[in-house]
């Protein structure tokens, strides 16, 4: 974690000369935290959801993985309600939750308009500084809160 930090203010010291939209920076990065996060998070719940307990102390029924698989099912292998096993399986349990809010998270951080052409360096910075923010928040997660 030390080192993936120091990575991050590293990049930002070096870009700083470079005319980069900070404030359009921050937000991407703090939306690809957000789903490095729950990325993490929903590694925790499958792996080691122990560790999540004792953080967490929440419904073991959606939370942990071993146990809200079969949430999707009335009884196997009859769906519990329509798409439960498919479209609508975040809404069964706490690891696709967290894996759903992270694609939507990356996504949106993807999707805000980049704005002007900017050189190739620029978009490299940039690209390697939202990379660094999701690992932040995946290693926040799975080995600072969860350990």
């Amino acid at each position: 974690m030390k080192t993936l930090l120091t990575t991050l203010l590293l990049l930002i010291a070096l870009t700083a000369p470079a005319q980069i939209d900070w404030k359009t920076v921050s937000i991407r990065s703090a939306i690809m935290f957000t789903s490095g996060f729950c990325d993490g998070t929903s590694e925790v719940l499958k792996v080691k959801y122990d560790r999540f307990d004792k953080v967490m102390h929440f419904n073991d029924q959606f939370w942990d993985y071993n146990k809200s698989w079969t949430n999707k099912y009335s009884t196997y292998p009859k769906e519990r309600f329509p798409m439960s096993t498919t479209a609508l399986v975040w809404a069964t349990d706490g690891y696709h939750m967290m894996r759903m809010i992270r694609n939507c998270t990356m996504i949106t951080a993807i999707v805000i308009p980049i704005g002007k052409h900017k050189n190739w360096k620029q978009y490299a910075a940039k690209g390697l500084i939202y990379y660094c923010s999701y690992t932040a928040g995946f290693n926040m997660a799975y080995d600072v809160i969860y350990k």
